[in-house]
């Protein structure tokens, strides 16, 4: 790369962001991508990932698509870019068709230089007819430990962008960013993105500016166990001292009887917070979001769903008042604290008996063998000639079953029959075991 564009990245970064200079490595993450090469990206929740592909966006000729999992992610960079004067805009379900078709119209003509689409704009048939039109320079994947089925978010929207990416009229150089992937999830990402001597980036997960604790939470014995009042109200003890210690954070709860259990203390204790979970109708939780984005709640009392978007700079603790379901969400619940390099405090809230909370989902994601059989043998009984299941609002569509009846039949005779030609037993959850009592 030549002096005069070091300078103008220099520049531009000045410009367009207000810093003077980079964090390592984002220098070498935009040079890399600038010159053609494909990327992936693992850099800490908070390090400046957006960065690397927004600031690329503005010196690449023609337009950066940014695939993005969630509505509110979008619509925060996009507010974030406009305001600094750079073209951008995002295709979502909240705009209008005529709407939609102006963001095309803009970013055909190259009026835009990012335009952020949600991994399910791929399966439109339209938007893949401009899609393989369009001229393209970057195609950038935020989130993209969403494409693994090893990762903790796995959307199965995100396998289809490497079809996508085949379809454009030139092949752009690919660039995939998450704060969280294991070499596993790394491989994953470079093959279902086809990605071509890519590079790799890993900055390191750690982050000098938090605090990461375990508190051992006991309670009062009864039997030898400590009760689960007991130890609810031990907890909300912890929970008050930190909440008065650092006042701005957020608490995830294993479970919505747990989020609204720890909601109802709270609003009895006059705190300022706001609760989250998917449970809650759609406005409900907008609201919820935009109140604590705003600054106009403390404290957020959430399940996961709760997530990815949250990019609230002065957050000073997280709380996990259960502990959660494996590492990669752990560090990413907990990222959320301290974005704007200010300490905050990550405390997990441990007790032996939260283990069966987990367990029972980790039995209920994995049914046992037999689960899988019947479900299989379900499947062929129902399947059309053409092996398809068609499900309507009414339920299964059984009228052209009678081939795979009379297959299903034969195979249930036949000792040839193997397993290992029934799907996944990943990819059922018929059978959940009854939760384990006081959990759910």
């Amino acid at each position: 790369m030549s002096d005069s564009d070091s300078q103008e990245i220099s520049r531009n970064l000045k410009k367009y962001f207000g810093f003077d200079a980079f964090r390592a490595p984002q220098e070498q993450i935009i040079r890399t991508i600038l010159g053609g090469n494909d990327t992936v990206v693992v850099m800490p929740t908070g390090g400046g990932k957006s960065l690397c592909y927004q600031l690329p966006a503005l010196m690449l000729p023609h337009l950066t698509i940014v695939v993005s999992p969630l509505i509110a992610l979008m619509k925060d960079q996009v507010d974030a870019l406009r305001s600094r004067g750079i073209a951008a805009a995002a295709l979502n379900s909240t705009l209008s068709l005529k709407e939609q078709n102006e963001i095309l119209r803009d970013a055909g003509a190259g009026a835009l230089k990012l335009l952020y689409v949600a991994p399910e704009r791929f399966a439109a048939a339209g938007f893949m007819n401009f899609v393989a039109k369009a001229n393209v320079s970057l195609f950038a994947v935020d989130e993209a430990h969403c494409i693994s089925q090893w990762g903790h978010d796995f959307r199965p929207d995100y396998l289809n962008l490497g079809a996508a990416i085949s379809r454009l009229r030139k092949r752009p150089t690919v660039a995939a960013f998450t704060a969280t992937a294991t070499p596993e999830v790394r491989a994953d990402i470079a093959k279902h993105l086809n990605l071509k001597k890519f590079e790799t980036f890993v900055s390191g997960f750690a982050r000098e500016n938090l605090a990461f604790n375990v508190r051992q939470i006991s309670a009062g014995k009864a039997g030898g166990h400590a009760t689960a009042e007991t130890l609810f109200e031990k907890k909300l003890e912890e929970l008050c001292q930190i909440i008065r210690e650092h006042r701005t954070g957020i608490v995830y709860c294993a479970t919505r009887r747990s989020t609204e259990r720890v909601a109802t203390a709270l609003k009895r204790l006059r705190v300022n917070f706001v609760m989250y979970h998917a449970g809650m109708p759609e406005l409900q939780r907008e609201l919820a979001q935009e109140k604590f984005m705003a600054g106009a709640a403390d404290v957020a009392v959430a399940t996961n769903a709760f997530g990815m978007g949250i990019d609230r700079a002065d957050i000073r603790f997280v709380v996990h008042y259960e502990m959660p379901g494996s590492i990669e969400a752990y560090y990413q619940e907990a990222g959320r604290a301290g974005r704007d390099g200010a300490p905050a405090v990550c405390e997990m809230f441990f007790n032996f008996s939260d283990k069966r909370v987990q367990e029972f989902f980790i039995e209920g994601a994995n049914p046992d063998c037999e689960t899988v059989r019947r479900v299989y043998g379900m499947l062929l009984r129902i399947a059309d000639n053409g092996n398809e299941v068609h499900i309507s609002d009414g339920g299964f569509d059984v009228s052209r079953n009678s081939h795979a009846r009379r297959r299903h039949s034969a195979l249930s005779r036949s000792r040839k029959t193997r397993l290992h030609d029934a799907p996944s037993a990943t990819g059922f959850a018929a059978a959940r075991p009854r939760a384990p009592a006081g959990t759910l």
